[in-house]
């Protein structure tokens, strides 16, 4: 038996051992190929009705898969190519109670121009709780990678309260 794979080479291009016939088509023979946990992926029978590829991939993650995304090529190209960032000025981690609390400031960007500090929680992203939104739509809390905007309620470390929209930048 040939061994068939797909194959990344340093310049960006990639072959398939497969016919690719649109993007959604796509993903499902990738993750056929390469998905950790293809066993148990439920593939649907008809694409229609999934508006996006990072939609049909929601749909088949398996639950202990909380990392697999999609992102438009560019996008992929500016943060992984040039060595480019995406961010709102501050990243982000949940601790043990639940909490997203800002793990670092990036000086000269937003984030870093409103006063955060590491420690700061953030208590809502566009009006809602973030350890929920992460629990019930991972896919809504990958917007560092989409070029969104978003509102964000701050809980600072003296107990100030701080809302702000915020346009993620390169």
């Amino acid at each position: 038996m040939v061994e068939q794979r797909i194959e990344i080479y340093a310049d960006g291009n990639v072959t398939y051992p497969f016919e690719v016939h649109g993007r959604k088509e796509f993903l499902i023979e990738l993750l056929k190929e390469v998905y950790l946990w293809n066993d148990e992926v439920e593939y649907p029978e008809s694409l229609v009705g999934y508006d996006s590829v990072n939609q049909l991939l929601w749909d088949l993650r398996v639950p202990e898969d909380r990392f697999s995304f999609a992102m438009k090529k560019d996008v992929y190209n500016r943060l992984f190519q040039n060595g480019q960032e995406m961010s709102f000025g501050f990243r982000v981690a949940f601790n043990g109670l639940n909490e997203l609390r800002i793990t670092e400031v990036l000086l000269g960007a937003e984030g870093g121009d409103l006063g955060l500090h590491r420690g700061d929680r953030v208590l809502a992203i566009d009006g809602r709780d973030p350890w929920q939104w992460y629990q019930e739509d991972y896919e809504g809390l990958v917007r560092y990678f989409q070029n969104y905007t978003c509102s964000f309620q701050f809980e600072l470390s003296d107990g100030t309260i701080l809302e702000r929209n915020l346009v993620e930048t390169i």
